[in-house]
């Protein structure tokens, strides 16, 4: 059973990396094209798949009825939901309800928010690769339920899609307001090095760099990936080449340096 979970749980693992990875070029290019809120919550969505495959590439997940996983460990078989995990040890099997409790939570969250809660969770744990990143990438800055929802859902002033403000006026005020929002700069933001590339020494502020919030979707891939080649799993799934080539379907005409930086930044964590 356990060799099955781990299959099971790396699947679903580099079926949601490829997803978180998709989304954070597509929230570049959004960003570069001006579509400032969808690039928000296109973002927000790159990091709900890298919550889902990182969780996964610890062997924790959700599983339900239409998967063959066997349910020893349940008890009750019939059991329509329930969440395992393997401690290194065992895999436990906890049922929806159990879990909640094991979390602290009384009330049941929406889909979104329990995966959130279970990664706020990992923090509390040591048994990671040392990284540097890793801090802030176990946060939920830049891009969470909360904000997602408000530029998604808000019809209050400046809340949802604020970049469409003014259409009630004219031509010339609603195009002023849409150009509040510049397109993303075509810099390297895997590197800060790179980043400052061709900049005078006089006007290199490295707050650009670490306030730039594409840092936070950047460094959870890179994370991923660097935990991925530290736990030595053979597997064919997860490439450089692959990553590579969406990298350059993607922001190739768009973003070219921020292509070049993003492949050379994957080729360093997978080294």
């Amino acid at each position: 059973m356990s060799e099955q979970l781990k299959q099971r749980h790396f699947y679903r693992s580099a079926t949601s990396f490829y997803r978180a990875y998709d989304l954070f070029l597509a929230f570049l290019a959004l960003q570069r094209s001006q579509f400032g809120s969808w690039a928000e919550i296109t973002g927000y969505y790159s990091r709900f798949y890298f919550i889902q495959s990182f969780l996964n590439l610890l062997q924790a997940s959700w599983f339900g009825m239409e998967d063959s996983i066997p349910r020893e460990g349940l008890a009750n078989p019939n059991d329509r939901k329930f969440f395992a995990f393997n401690t290194g040890s065992q895999v436990i099997f906890l049922r929806e309800r159990e879990l909640l409790n094991a979390i602290g939570l009384r009330d049941r969250l929406g889909s979104h928010a329990i995966w959130w809660k279970l990664y706020e969770c990992l923090g509390a744990l040591e048994t990671y690769p040392q990284l540097e990143s890793l801090e802030f990438v176990l946060s939920n800055g830049y891009f969470n339920v909360e904000k997602r929802n408000e530029v998604n859902y808000s019809h209050e002033y400046i809340r949802g899609f604020p970049e469409l403000e003014w259409f009630d006026t004219d031509v010339r005020n609603m195009m002023g307001h849409f150009r509040f929002q510049s397109p993303r700069s075509d810099r390297d933001i895997t590197d800060i090095n790179r980043f400052f590339e061709d900049i005078p020494d006089e006007d290199a502020d490295e707050g650009d760099f670490y306030s730039d919030e594409a840092q936070m979707l950047w460094c959870s891939i890179d994370c991923y990936l660097r935990v991925l080649r530290a736990l030595q799993i053979q597997q064919s799934f997860i490439t450089q080449e692959k990553l590579e080539a969406l990298a350059e379907a993607h922001l190739r005409n768009v973003l070219p340096r921020m292509c070049s930086g993003i492949i050379t930044g994957v080729g360093e964590s997978l080294a």
